[in-house]
């Protein structure tokens, strides 16, 4: 399991794969929504961001993403249905 890590403003932002993945997904967002949500949907970044959600308020601010959060909530992964 990765350490955690905290950001200097006291936020617990789990691993340093989540925050990639999430300012990565929040990068490239505007330019290719189908990238982002492959990025966003990782189990990490959805793990992270669960359980803290400062940590995405943190990124949309950083890279001034204002609907980062939607973005996030549609990249998680649907639930396979049985036939």
């Amino acid at each position: 399991m990765e350490p955690t890590t905290k950001l200097a403003i006291g936020i617990d932002i789990g691993g340093t794969k989540a925050l990639t993945g999430l300012l990565e997904g929040a990068a490239v967002y505007t330019a290719d929504k189908n990238k982002a949500k492959v990025l966003l949907s990782k189990s990490e970044v959805q793990g992270t961001v669960n359980r803290n959600p400062h940590v995405l308020s943190f990124a949309s601010k950083e890279m001034d993403v204002k609907n980062l959060n939607s973005a996030v909530a549609e990249a998680v992964p649907k639930p396979s249905l049985p036939h």
